[in-house]
């Protein structure tokens, strides 16, 4: 009721308020009192120590960071930064303070720089990470990997860069040092197979010429030896034109063009026709799609002879198709009913010169998976089997849904 008097009771657990009140005043742990009825203690004091302890452990981490740390403004100038920083660049923290951004970046890296950084000032981009190179105070240039974040004020306009800094010029050194290799290795092995070849070539044309001119006197263990040596002769052959195209695959360019999966299909299966004992089942509807197509050929058609040549069923069927998988992905199988793989050797089948049984069973290079998997890769593609000994297997390739051209239905 308005008007009425508080009651004993309540008079009590007022006072009892205002006593509390006073002590926290006291013991100047508030700041103010408002509040007509009620109470109400502005811990002023309390939430200033907390922002003080929490600028502290800021600036504490700030400072002692392994990765460098620089606060600059908008336009570049730099405001803070730290040890790390200053170790990276060569300057101490008062000398930065007197330089821009700019003047750190290597002249032939800075209109890029600045390009990225503009768009991000401009809204384009919300950070961002960048690879330069910074001229050091003593003239040495240094690789440095930037995570750029931008801080804006109130009315969302752009009021400081934050940049963590990594020197990484040791790692592009590796990694430069990485291709240089590669590209020596692949060198090699093309010189090589190629320089190899044409001796055995010979070799091979010269035992073609003795079975041919002994062929009415040859026989026993002389001619078991010539025919030795050309079968071998056939396998090395084939040994190199295999490491050929491993090789070349890492060197082709890329052709990115739309095609009909349906074709494709047609010609492989024009391939393997016209032999009895042997069928190849091919899904009837295919889409368009916009990609590699000479590496999937070659992907295709090396498990498709594989599920063929592991076989000893008496009509040997492969199958081939595709259908959607998870995470915005598509699959091609190739499925076999032939002898199987034990789920032990999935991984290892794709290494090269791995092989899981002798040329008496069955022959072989051991190099056309990993041309298969380094096909995949160069396309963007992953590989998985699933198989069991003695029931077949099938071999996945994954591809990303967007190579599918949706304007071709």
């Amino acid at each position: 009721m308005d008007g009425a008097k508080p009651s004993y009771e309540e008079l009590k657990t007022r006072l009892a308020a205002v006593e509390a009140m006073l002590e926290a005043i006291s013991s100047d742990s508030v700041d103010a009192l408002i509040g007509e009825q009620g109470v109400y203690l502005l811990r002023l004091h309390e939430v200033e120590k907390a922002l003080r302890e929490s600028e502290q452990k800021f600036r504490t981490a700030f400072a002692n960071a392994a990765v460098g740390f620089a606060l600059t403004t908008p336009a570049g100038r730099f405001v803070d930064s730290n040890s790390a920083y200053s170790l990276i660049t060569g300057y101490d923290i008062e000398d930065l303070k007197a330089l821009d951004l700019q003047q750190l970046i290597h002249p032939d890296d800075l209109a890029e720089t600045m390009k990225l950084i503009d768009r991000m000032l401009a809204g384009g981009i919300p950070d961002l990470i960048i690879e330069n190179r910074y001229v050091r105070q003593d003239g040495e240039s240094v690789w440095v990997r930037n995570s750029v974040s931008l801080v804006r004020n109130e009315e969302g306009g752009p009021r400081w860069i934050i940049a963590l800094a990594e020197d990484v010029t040791e790692q592009r050194r590796l990694e430069d040092a990485l291709r240089v290799s590669n590209q020596d290795l692949t060198d090699y092995s093309h010189a090589l197979t190629h320089n190899l070849k044409e001796p055995l070539r010979a070799i091979h044309n010269y035992v073609d010429f003795l079975l041919e001119d002994l062929a009415d006197t040859l026989e026993g263990e002389p001619k078991r030896y010539l025919e030795g040596i050309k079968k071998s002769l056939i396998k090395s052959h084939q040994q190199f034109q295999d490491l050929e195209a491993l090789y070349s695959i890492k060197n082709h360019p890329l052709n990115l063009e739309t095609f009909e999966m349906k074709e494709l299909i047609d010609e492989i299966q024009l391939m393997f026709k016209g032999t009895g004992d042997r069928q190849l089942i091919a899904q009837r509807n295919w889409p368009v799609l916009k990609g590699e197509r000479h590496l999937l050929r070659q992907i295709l058609i090396n498990w498709i002879r594989n599920g063929f040549k592991y076989n000893d069923a008496d009509l040997k069927k492969v199958e081939i198709g595709w259908r959607q998988a998870a995470d915005h992905r598509i699959e091609i199988f190739v499925r076999d009913n032939g002898i199987g793989i034990e789920p032990r050797f999935h991984e290892g089948i794709f290494r090269i010169f791995k092989r899981l049984h002798s040329d008496c069973d069955y022959g072989g290079t051991g190099i056309g998976l990993a041309i298969v998997k380094r096909a995949a890769q160069k396309i963007g593609g992953s590989l998985r089997v699933e198989s069991t000994l003695g029931e077949g297997s099938t071999f996945y390739l994954g591809l990303p849904e967007s190579i599918i051209d949706r304007a071709h239905p």
